[in-house]
């Protein structure tokens, strides 16, 4: 410097900071996997997910992986057989004059033993809740002709079958009229009979289903294709 003073010299050095060698106290901390896992817990479909699993089993409470259809049976069984009997007297009262009302009831012919009239309506309502399976949930079936498809069983059924045990198909539609007839006479054919061919239908077409492919098995079957 100018004035006969000492001359400093001034390094780079002297004007770098000094270091610090301990941590920052407000350094951001990693995230661990268990940290992550209470974070992913806390979302509200993890929090209902978690308060429907503590909600215990039971006939009312639906369990994710536990079957629910049978849930449902005893209110489709209800209104079906309130329908088919309402109806059934609906009849009984528009037609007062007649002497009886037995003709709508289910019955068959003399000719035609229990076994025989088993048999028939086993069948028919084997191929009716086949039908019925093979449009309405196989993801191959057509939506806009299941309608069509399972009306044209069923009409084919009453025309095979309606001569010889009435074509009854379903326990309600016999039920009802015994109901309103008063008369009961083989009411346990027409009860187990079609049970019994609805569910032989439908755990025939579960084990001939195929699955629904995925969105992966169809890319697969794409580059199968292409290759």
């Amino acid at each position: 410097m100018a004035g006969g003073g000492r001359e400093e010299s001034i390094s780079i050095d002297d004007m770098t900071p000094p270091r610090h060698h301990h941590h920052r106290r407000d350094r951001q901390l990693p995230i661990t996997s268990a940290a992550k896992t209470t974070t992913a817990t806390t979302t509200p479909s993890s929090f209902i997910s978690d308060a429907k699993a503590s909600i215990p089993r039971g006939w009312f409470v639906p369990v994710d992986d536990s079957p629910t259809h049978f849930q449902k049976v005893p209110m489709y069984v209800l209104g079906q057989l309130l329908g088919a009997t309402l109806a059934s007297l609906t009849l009984k009262v528009l037609f007062h004059k007649q002497p009886d009302i037995i003709p709508i009831a289910t019955q068959y012919a003399a000719a035609t033993t229990d076994l025989e009239a088993f048999l028939w309506e086993f069948i028919i309502t084997f191929i009716l809740m086949f039908s019925i399976c093979a449009n309405t949930t196989d993801h191959r079936a057509s939506p806009g002709l299941a309608g069509f498809a399972i009306g044209s069983t069923l009409l084919v059924n009453a025309l095979v079958a309606g001569p010889i045990t009435g074509a009854s198909m379903n326990p309600a539609r016999s039920i009802g009229p015994a109901v309103a007839a008063g008369v009961y006479k083989n009411l346990w054919l027409y009860i187990l009979a079609p049970v019994l061919g609805a569910l032989f239908a439908a755990m025939v077409y579960s084990g001939l289903r195929v699955p629904k492919p995925t969105a992966a098995s169809a890319d697969d079957k794409d580059m199968t294709a292409q290759g």
